[in-house]
């Protein structure tokens, strides 16, 4: 019996650590109702364990995509919503790692900014993985007699993520 014990401790022992660095897997699901509020689901499986993210609308799933970077694993959520002709843009990146499992470790979001009737400054965020953003920023002007739109002072600035070092 004293020999059994300690080699069952070493098997489990060895089960948790097999088991803390399994594979995860990502995988989207619909919602079956398609309201404008209904999310969609991202499953996450690793090892044995399965943890479920609601996001998106109208019953889908967020967009997302998975980065290895040093080493790590994250999981990203670019996301954009426009209402009343204005634009939020934003991404949300999540851990995936057994120290800080499925914490927020990047989050951001723009606006575009409707300086008057005729005046609205447009700002696009775009992600390339796996740790820059773009950021363009312009100005709209809107032409009453002709309906027309003009773009000026266009400006793109480059942000480097760092929280991954």
């Amino acid at each position: 019996m004293k020999n059994i014990l300690p080699f069952l401790l070493c098997i489990s022992l060895l089960q948790g650590c097999i088991q803390s660095s399994a594979k995860i897997s990502i995988t989207a699901e619909k919602n079956t109702q398609e309201c404008h509020m209904c999310t969609g689901y991202l499953i996450i499986k690793r090892g044995k364990s399965r943890d479920t993210l609601k996001g998106g609308s109208w019953g889908n799933p967020p967009v997302f995509k998975q980065i290895q970077y040093k080493n790590k694993e994250f999981l990203a959520l670019p996301f954009e919503y426009f209402s009343s002709g204005i634009t939020e843009s934003g991404i949300s990146i999540l851990s995936l790692n057994e120290e800080n499992y499925l914490k927020t470790v990047f989050d951001t979001l723009v606006s575009d900014d409707r300086i008057n009737r005729l005046e609205t400054v447009k700002k696009e965020l775009t992600f390339i993985s796996p740790d820059s953003l773009i950021i363009r920023q312009y100005k709209l002007l809107h032409n009453d007699l002709d309906e027309s739109v003009k773009k000026v002072d266009s400006v793109n600035e480059l942000v480097i993520i760092k929280l991954f070092e």
